[in-house]
This record gives C-alpha cells, structure tokens and sequence, in this order.
C-alpha cells in the first residue's frame, strides 16, 4: 500500500510571500528553532521550499507520493493579491515533471472574490491540477462562513459534484499570533455546508487547538467530509494523537482520516514512526478500539488513494 502525504507546502520566495509578509512571519517565529538546524531560528529564505526538496525528504523516508499545497501570501494591498498564479504555475511545473509522485492542488486567494474563481477554472482546466488549497483564512482574518466566500465555495462545490474535486481548508491553531482560532473552528463548517451540501472538504489540521471533538461530529453527519492529521505534534503529545485515531475508529469515520506532515513545517521519519507505533501501543494498553496495523497503512495512504481516485 502507497504512503502518501496528503499535506505538503511548496512555495518560492519571495515571488509567492511578500516582503511585508515574510517579516510578519519570521518575527512570529522568532522563539521558534528552525526544525532543519534547531541551533537556530527561523529566517526568510527557509520560506523558500521548492519542490525538488521535498521529492529528496520523500525518497529519505518511503513517501511514494504528496499532495502539493500552495502557499500564495500578500497582503491586500499588494498588486498581485487575490490572484495566486505564480503559486499555481510552480505547482503545475513539479506535477508536470514528476506526475508519479506530486499531486497538486490550486493555491487561492479568499479575499480575490471573481478574480479568485476565475484562478480556480485556470488551475483545474489549464494547469490540470487535481485539488483546491489549503485555503487558509487565518492569515487574512475571515471566518469559514464569512459570505464573501460563497462565490469560491460555490464554484468548489460544482467542481466537488461534476469532478470531485476536493477542497483542502485550514481549521485551528496556528502559530501566529494575529490569527483568531474563533474565525478558524471547524464547526462553523457546518454552516458552509448547509448553503453548499455537496462540496468536498478535508478538514486540515483535525481541528488543531481544542477543537477535535467538532471536527470530528462534523465528519460523522456529513460523508463528504475528510480529517486531515497534519501537524497534531506541534502541541499534542503522542497519546492524545492515538486517542483520536481510536475516538476516529470507534464513530466509524476511521476510513476518512488522512496523513500529512506540513512539509516543510514538520519532519516526516518522526512522525511515521509515531503512527506505526500506535498498533503495538493500543495492543498493550488494551484500550478499546484497538488500532490495527491495516488501520494505520489504510491511514497512512490507503485512505488517501480512495479519497484522490488513485484506486
């Protein structure tokens, strides 16, 4: 079975992060080590994560394929917000040399409005790629159900239903300290869903910051709704992370639950290791429902091939 990350970040800077940006981001990180060299901290060009990197960390550590996610980052302001098409062509150019290992997904803008749409019918019918995301509110201050979205969650969810294109959306924490987890909760999910039924949405980060609990009810009632694990470790220990893949299997959702790391945000060995040590963990604790080995393969990549229409 295929090990597939489903939750991976290429980006160039600073064509895809502006300046302004990339000093708001570094400054947020200033306490933070730099996970490539914890000897110290983080600096604007780690920004810079091209996808040939990432193809080197997937051979270092058995991952057969990724899902690309665009990270297009400028302020309001500037001229080219709203748009995303650098984000875009670069994902096109790494699906296009490697389409065996890169799977690529439409970097947008929430706050592009038409133009917005119009970059999402470019990426999907021009570029080819496969997905839309990470559509990350949290920079820009928007909440999930803010109406100025519901000309991109429309045209996404006729793209779910003529297409099954997936939507991948940011819920939760982050590390930034103007992004409000309130406007990020993944139970006003259910609200977009009610006015667009039929999209198909990967809740990213499991609802990263107290809110696992909602993203999960969320996926119970509504099937076309995924849990993507990205980036759990960042403030949840291992045993918590089980719980949830055991509270995931015993509400039946287990089969919709998705592997991603953040690349470059995360190291990959240390978080497969993590999850193929879960079987031999729950066997021991004897905590019902126990993971299983095919529990944690179907997680780490099985899921992932159902989801993408790779099987």
């Amino acid at each position: 079975m295929s090990v597939i990350d489903t939750h991976t970040h290429i980006r160039r800077y600073p064509q895809d992060v502006s300046e302004k940006w990339a000093e708001k981001i570094t400054d947020s990180l200033a306490d933070i080590p730099y996970w490539r060299d914890p000897s110290r901290k983080w600096r604007k060009e780690d920004l810079d994560s091209p996808y040939e990197d990432n193809l080197e960390d997937m051979d270092r550590n058995g991952v057969d394929r990724s899902i690309l996610l665009g990270s297009y980052i400028k302020e309001p302001s500037h001229p080219e917000a709203g748009w995303a098409h650098t984000s875009n062509d670069y994902i096109a150019e790494a699906q296009n040399k490697h389409p065996d290992r890169f799977i690529g997904f439409a970097s947008i803008d929430p706050r592009g409005g038409d133009r917005a749409v119009r970059e999402i019918d470019r990426a999907i019918n021009e570029l080819g790629l496969r997905g839309i995301g990470e559509f990350t509110l949290a920079y820009c201050g928007i909440a999930l159900d803010d109406e100025i979205l519901d000309p991109i969650y429309k045209r996404c969810e006729e793209l779910a239903r003529e297409r099954g294109i997936p939507l991948s959306i940011h819920t939760g924490f982050t590390f930034l300290p103007w992004t409000y987890m309130e406007k990020q909760d993944p139970a006003l999910l259910w609200h977009v869903l009610e006015k667009f039924p039929e999209l198909k949405i990967t809740v990213d980060h499991a609802g990263l910051g107290g809110t696992w609990d909602k993203a999960l009810h969320l996926a119970v009632n509504w099937p076309n709704i995924y849990l993507d694990f990205t980036f759990l470790r960042s403030t949840y220990p291992p045993f918590k992370i089980m719980e949830f893949l055991q509270h995931a299997k015993w509400a039946g959702i287990l089969d919709r639950c998705l592997w991603g790391t953040d690349y470059p945000w995360a190291p990959r060995k240390v978080e497969l290791d993590m999850y193929r040590s879960f079987p031999a963990e729950t066997q021991r604790l004897g905590v019902e429902p126990v993971l299983t080995k095919v529990d944690i393969e179907a997680f780490l990549g099985g899921n992932a091939e159902k989801f993408l229409g790779l099987k």
